[in-house]
């Protein structure tokens, strides 16, 4: 216990010198009272110790508003306290001595008064005060010994005796409380600090967090989930969930399915995985819901799967280029010979043809297991682009290319892979605007697409456009709408996207007649780093 520390908080001392007050004050006015009305002459033998007593009640009453005034202050010193409390115990002894001294009963009220000491005092002043109030008491009885029985000394010694243990008791228990205080103070203080840890890891999550009630009712939601939902970073709080999570949480209430769920909040945005489960377990619990951009997720199935590919396209290649090969040279001799009839020479072209179509689908296919391992790298989108139409033109001198790019786009890509995407793209667009405008021209746009900061490559071609039907079918494997196509280009090059956590799609142009196509690459955030 240390005993120069006080135990008790200055705000808690101040409240409770308050109530000690009223209390005393009001102590003063009810002994003025019954001095007047005469209650109290049963006690009084003489006429000096009546007037005695008057003065001395009219006298505490005075110190007691002078004590009001003065403790109406928060930060009270231990002397100004320690000063009140000694007035309050010897203005109390001397109105105790003229009742009757301890038989009277009044000296009882001194307990109080070194009772409420002992909550505003140190250990060495409240021991102090208890001194002065038990020698005070004994005195007393000392000075009125003439007459007095034994019994009156026992009684003041007594209460002197109370006065410390009192003292004692209520300082052990102050000690103890402070401690307990000290103790939870503590702890208060490091759960704020795991609280506001917690926020700033939540905030900073690209994964989506969202607490809500069971009826959509959010509680807490990070800036990922926010821009996940609505595509606008400037948001920064939302009251409820969008009515299509809503559903998905009454189809998970219904089947409480662990497997995950997949939609789209935004056209804008990629594909969201939602995981939801109970906060507390319980059916009427919160919930806690998870919102993860699934391009992460898609990138391991695609990883996966280009390395079954690989396996796949050995095979083939072992299987069917041998004889393939033995077919083309075989048609080749033919062809060759001087006595070949000409209706048979056109057969032997059709053969050639088909051979070479059959050998361009295992060279495609062979490409994609070759490259199925990505290796991303952050550049500035600009400048490839730059560097690309410089090597385009080289063998396409006579195309029109118009580049819409800001400065310092970063873009987290395989280079090489980025080049046969893009590469694709545009000898297809090129084709396409030729044979439909006569002008073999294309656009490429690049940019910041969403509140995600997702950079983002528009191929835009003059062509004819897709029909409903094409656009269902346009990524599909050996889906191709000429007859001397592979229908493997856009595969392929969405099959690279993936590989790079990016996304190839077609995107509908804003203009009002219905030709052309754009082809957008949404790249992956720059600042996330390649999946092993």
């Amino acid at each position: 216990m240390n005993s120069d520390q006080a135990y008790i908080s200055n705000e808690s001392q101040y409240r409770l010198m308050s109530f000690f007050n009223y209390y005393r004050l009001a102590l003063a006015i009810l002994l003025l009272v019954l001095l007047q009305t005469g209650l109290l002459n049963v006690f009084q033998s003489s006429r000096s110790e009546f007037q005695t007593l008057t003065i001395t009640s009219g006298l505490y009453l005075v110190l007691c508003g002078l004590g009001m005034m003065v403790t109406e202050r928060d930060n009270m010193s231990q002397s100004t306290i320690l000063a009140i409390m000694i007035t309050d115990v010897l203005l109390l002894t001397v109105i105790s001595k003229t009742t009757g001294g301890v038989e009277g009963g009044f000296a009882n009220l001194i307990l109080v008064s070194v009772a409420a000491g002992s909550f505003f005092l140190v250990l060495k002043n409240s021991l102090f005060l208890a001194a002065i109030a038990s020698s005070g008491v004994v005195y007393t009885e000392l000075i009125s010994s003439f007459g007095s029985s034994s019994a009156s000394f026992l009684r003041a010694a007594l209460l002197g005796v109370s006065f410390f243990a009192v003292t004692i008791l209520i300082q052990y228990i102050l000690n103890r409380v402070r401690i307990s205080e000290e103790l939870a103070k503590e702890h208060a203080e490091s759960v704020i600090d795991l609280q506001h840890i917690n926020e700033q890891v939540i905030q900073r999550m690209r994964t989506g967090i969202i607490v809500c009630r069971l009826d959509g009712h959010i509680k807490m939601i990070n800036q990922s989930a926010i821009t996940l939902i609505t595509n606008d970073a400037s948001i920064n709080n939302m009251d409820r969930v969008p009515d299509i999570l809503i559903t998905k949480i009454g189809y998970w209430r219904k089947t409480k399915a662990n497997q995950l769920q997949t939609l789209r909040f935004n056209p804008k945005l990629p594909d969201t995985q939602i995981s939801i489960s109970s906060l507390q377990g319980t059916d009427n619990s919160d919930l806690l819901i998870f919102l993860e951009d699934s391009s992460q997720i898609k990138q391991q199935a695609q990883q996966m799967k280009l390395a079954s590919l690989g396996r796949l396209t050995a095979s083939i290649a072992h299987e069917i280029r041998n004889p393939l090969g033995a077919i083309s040279h075989a048609a080749q001799l033919m062809s060759e010979s001087t006595q070949i009839d000409p209706t048979d020479l056109r057969m032997i072209e059709i053969i050639e043809n088909h051979t070479q179509r059959m050998n361009s689908i295992i060279e495609n296919v062979l490409q994609l297991s070759r490259q199925s391992r990505s290796t991303p790298e952050l550049f500035d989108l600009g400048v490839w682009i730059e560097q690309f139409k410089a090597e385009y033109f080289e063998s396409h001198p006579q195309c029109s290319i118009d580049i819409q790019c800001p400065d310092n786009l970063q873009i987290r890509f395989d280079q090489s892979q980025l080049q046969q995407i893009v590469s694709n793209l545009v000898t297809n667009g090129l084709r396409y605007s030729a044979a439909y405008s006569k002008e073999e021209r294309v656009e490429i746009q690049a940019g910041i697409l969403n509140a995600n900061d997702q950079p983002y490559l528009d191929v835009i071609d003059f062509g004819p456009g897709l029909t409903e039907e094409q656009k269902e079918h346009i990524f599909e494997p050996f889906y191709t709408t000429e007859n001397s196509g592979t229908g493997l280009g856009l595969f392929i090059c969405k099959e690279l996207c993936e590989a790079n956590q990016s996304r190839l799609e077609w995107v509908p142009l804003t203009q009002e007649t219905n030709t052309g196509c754009r082809f957008r690459i949404l790249f992956v955030h720059p600042q996330r780093e390649q999946m092993d």
